[in-house]
């Protein structure tokens, strides 16, 4: 086998001298020592090593140097000493993700530690038999779903500005309401276009909310906000719930959450007061004496009356209904849907004023005044929904209208089962 040849004194001269790079950022121990700094410190790895400490004569180099030096210009990050990185830079407003405020934070975690302490209650009228539902199941749900959160976040802002002291202090908890209201809102229309076959539940439970959210601020704006046009809004998102009830029947029939709700036609009917009684047949009367048609009317008139006095019939069987099933603690709720029962002819006639249907109305807000006992979010909505029918109603002359009027002034108040 060959053997290399033994490298003479002359050869050794000749050969290229290995480069070296001198240390000038290193550490004040290894410079002491002098010893090769890694200018990875403080501490660096030999002061790391000996446990020494490790200082920098320069105070620019307070921190450890990055291992990677971004350069923008050339869209490639460089190593130290070394050749470019596979390391693509961007731009910082893309790499750092943008997290919430302190105070946004610290808002919503006050605004759960509301949902899970106080408002699942009042959203379910000291329910316990529902306790669990709205303080577990529906926070758990609004993990999962944006719009759920931000309900959660409106109702329990919208509690916290009704109960608060400060006059300043509810304003601002009032504006936080409706950004959260606004924006679940508009991720709640998005879903259901789109809805997953697995959403029934939050669906459902965010109907109920927005339900309770439009009634809550209700409250707060019957100064510059008109009672009856709330009303009508209401009637578009009451609508919608029933639709989403509708179209996941199947599902909610097996959804643990759903499947023991009574439905409507479960509900028992109590006894009608005479005194209620005796509203509902005023009603019956005034419906027949305005829509009622003669030999001689017009056609055109003839059957836009009995179109009205339909419609209005239906409003007000529907209203009986309403003040024999949903006049206890555990069934109020349900008066609720009276507001898609009634169907969409009847909100029509409310737009148009029409006479019969304004005084259906009226005492559908005496029964919320009246259900409205512990509940916050209802208080005072149906009193001021009376109160501006009347106005609409002042000029009538009808004995039954004014008979009417009376009624649902003195009956439109809370009140509490014994």
């Amino acid at each position: 086998m060959d053997q290399k040849a033994p490298v003479t004194a002359g050869q050794k001269a000749t050969q290229p001298r290995r480069t070296h790079r001198k240390s000038r950022l290193g550490c004040v121990s290894c410079k002491q020592r002098r010893v090769k700094c890694d200018e990875a410190g403080p501490p660096c790895g030999q002061c790391r090593t000996r446990s020494m400490k490790c200082e920098y004569a320069s105070s620019k180099r307070s921190q450890p140097l990055p291992r990677t030096l971004p350069t923008p210009a050339t869209g490639v990050s460089h190593s130290i000493g070394g050749a470019p990185s596979e390391v693509r830079y961007t731009s910082p407003v893309n790499t750092t993700p943008r997290l919430p405020s302190v105070s946004t934070k610290r808002l919503e975690l006050e605004l759960m530690h509301q949902w899970c302490t106080v408002s699942y209650k009042s959203i379910c009228g000291n329910i316990e038999s529902h306790y669990n539902v709205w303080q577990n199941v529906v926070p758990q749900a609004g993990l999962k779903y944006d719009y759920l959160l931000n309900g959660i976040f409106a109702f329990s802002a919208l509690e916290i500005a009704a109960f608060a002291e400060d006059q300043t202090g509810s304003k601002e908890y009032i504006n936080r309401a409706m950004e959260y209201q606004n924006l679940a809102i508009t991720q709640f229309r998005s879903e259901i276009v789109n809805a997953s076959s697995d959403q029934h539940q939050a669906l459902c439970l965010m109907s109920s909310i927005l339900i309770a959210l439009g009634l809550g601020m209700a409250r707060f704006q019957a100064e510059y906000t008109n009672t009856v046009d709330t009303m009508i809004l209401l009637f578009e998102l009451i609508s919608g719930g029933g639709a989403i009830l509708m179209s996941k029947a199947d599902a909610l029939q097996n959804d643990p959450v759903f499947k023991d709700l009574t439905p409507w036609e479960g509900l028992t009917a109590q006894d009608m007061s005479p005194i209620v009684r005796s509203a509902m047949d005023r009603l019956v009367q005034l419906n027949d004496s305005r829509h009622g048609t003669t030999s001689s009317t017009p056609r055109e008139s003839v059957l836009q009356a009995i179109s009205h006095h339909t419609t209005c019939r239906k409003a007000i069987f529907y209203l009986e209904e309403c003040f024999t099933r949903c006049i206890g603690p555990e069934t109020r709720g349900y008066m609720l849907g009276w507001m898609n029962m009634v169907g969409r002819e009847f909100i029509q006639a409310i737009e148009q004023k029409e006479v019969v249907a304004l005084v259906v109305m009226m005492h559908y807000g005496a029964l919320m005044e009246q259900q409205s006992y512990d509940l916050w979010w209802i208080q005072d909505v149906g009193r001021h929904l009376v109160n501006e029918l009347i106005t609409e109603l002042d000029h009538e002359d009808d004995e039954n209208v004014k008979a009417a009027i009376a009624w649902a002034r003195e009956n439109s108040v809370p009140v509490r089962p014994k």
